[in-house]
């Protein structure tokens, strides 16, 4: 399930294990996005900088739903609902 602002994404895989990667159609491979991941409860569990297609670990975080918010250089956004198998 992805839910975007501006952008169109695909947060794959999911339901994920141990990585996620982050994938726009609109974008090139060289683009940088930051990304910041909360759980259910809100609170922020991992943020960091990625590229297109790069991979993002949850390996330490529990099973369960989590959400990634990210950040392209043009300051748009998007939202992704991630399950942790």
């Amino acid at each position: 399930y992805v839910e975007n602002h501006k952008k169109k994404g695909q947060a794959y895989p999911n339901p994920k294990s141990d990585e996620l990667r982050i994938n726009y159609a609109d974008t090139q491979a060289s683009e940088s996005f930051e990304y910041t991941i909360y759980d259910v409860s809100s609170r922020q569990v991992g943020s960091g900088k990625a590229r297109e297609d790069q991979a993002i670990s949850l390996g330490q975080n529990k099973s369960g739903l989590y959400f990634i918010n990210t950040k392209d250089a043009d300051g748009d956004t998007t939202s992704h609902k991630i399950i942790k198998k």
